[in-house]
């Protein structure tokens, strides 16, 4: 039976192959975008990343981030690389258990071609916005993701500079609805990883 790595590797050219094995993705939090994100890039072939984030896994995440009953309690990070040597025990995974701050942030990305941005917090997106949308490697960054959106601003991708990508419907935002459906994240995560492949791949 062919492996997991296999059955990828086999859609891909050796170029695409060894361009999406080395380049280093570096994900800003590991819950329902982060989680998600990083799920399907492992899953599209990639296999080098830097996770951060500094909470831990509880109940009320299960219905939108990617763990499940037994990663209650663990730290997030842990739990997610965990899940995603479940499919390949020889990613390159870097899982760095401490919260984002304006000292520390160009430090844990500093071996990252790509940076995307998954935290919760207003402000840590705006300290995260103020460091790397200057950056000249790629950042890929979110707004608006609460509730079901508004029916009349679906979301989509937007290019704020050469080398900075915004996903949503840059509206929806929690003051109005705390909830957060698995179908919004996901759709989010989506668009970041679709952005991030056609980065790597010069599509």
């Amino acid at each position: 039976m062919s492996s997991f790595l296999d059955t990828v590797r086999s859609y891909y050219t050796p170029e695409i192959r060894a361009r999406l094995e080395s380049l280093c993705i570096g994900i800003a939090g590991a819950g329902g975008i982060g989680s998600n994100l990083a799920m399907m890039l492992v899953r599209s072939g990639v296999s080098n990343l830097t996770l951060v984030d500094f909470d831990k896994v509880e109940a009320k995440n299960l219905n939108r981030q990617n763990f499940f009953p037994e990663d209650i309690g663990k730290p997030k990070v842990a739990a997610l690389c965990d899940n995603l040597r479940r499919l390949d025990n020889s990613l390159n995974l870097h899982c760095l258990e401490h919260r984002l701050t304006a000292d520390n942030a160009r430090d844990a990305f500093k071996d990252c071609a790509i940076i995307a941005e998954a935290v919760d917090e207003a402000a840590t997106k705006a300290m995260l916005f103020e460091i790397f949308s200057p950056d000249p490697r790629l950042y890929v960054t979110a707004s608006g993701l609460a509730g079901l959106g508004c029916k009349d601003q679906p979301m989509r991708v937007r290019r704020i500079n050469q080398t900075t990508i915004i996903v949503g419907d840059f509206v929806s935002g929690t003051e109005k609805s705390p909830w957060v459906p698995a179908s919004r994240v996901i759709e989010a995560a989506s668009l970041q990883a679709t952005a991030i492949l056609r980065h790597m791949l010069n599509d």
